[in-house]
């Protein structure tokens, strides 16, 4: 039976008493760095997104409210304001 699951921090046991050079202090390294580059790659996601919701959020509070929907020729308009 393959032991190759993704290890979390939860799962690795007595992490607290770990001889440094040893097989497990390596596997928790590797845990670590991986929930790192996964945090970091979750900013990147939620930067990139930030400005498409600020475009999104332009366009919503620059059309008239009273009208049900916009026509293209007043999306036009908008977009060469």
């Amino acid at each position: 039976m393959p032991n190759n699951k993704r290890h979390t921090l939860k799962t690795i046991k007595n992490r607290d008493t770990l001889h440094p050079s040893s097989r497990k202090a390596n596997q928790l390294t590797r845990v670590i760095m991986r929930s790192d580059r996964l945090d970091k790659k979750m900013n990147e996601r939620r930067a990139n997104a930030n400005p498409q919701v600020e475009r999104w959020l332009w366009f919503r509070y620059a059309l008239d409210e009273s009208l049900p929907c916009a026509t293209r020729s007043e999306l036009h308009d908008l977009i060469e304001m």
